[in-house]
């Protein structure tokens, strides 16, 4: 007979510490999301805008790829979707409103 809260092992004990860790993991993500920085692709409707998590945000306007490609390079913080190469920063092309990388004129934070 078992009694509740006896330390007998068994299945399900080892089903409750995996259920402890997987909420503990949950807990650690959520703090390390909360700290860090997230950069929206778009100003307006920025809940359905795409995101990218970043190092630092933009300390000024960024206007032309050529500066956005040097601030991902001077702060290792891409603006662009993570699959974007770096070299790839240069072509107008890429910064539109649906992205991969953010309309310009990016504004400071």
């Amino acid at each position: 007979m078992r009694k509740f809260g006896s330390l007998e092992k068994g299945p399900r004990k080892n089903k409750l510490a995996m259920v402890s860790l997987s909420v503990a993991l949950r807990i650690v993500c959520v703090v390390i999301f909360l700290i860090r920085n997230v950069f929206f692709m778009r100003l307006r409707k920025f809940r359905d805008a795409m995101q990218v998590c970043v190092h630092q945000c933009p300390t000024s306007d960024l206007r032309t790829p050529q500066q956005v490609r040097d601030f991902a390079d001077q702060n290792n913080s891409r603006l662009c979707l993570y699959d974007v190469e770096l070299d790839d920063y240069k072509e107008e092309s890429l910064y539109t409103k649906v992205g991969p990388c953010p309309k310009l004129p990016v504004y400071k934070r």
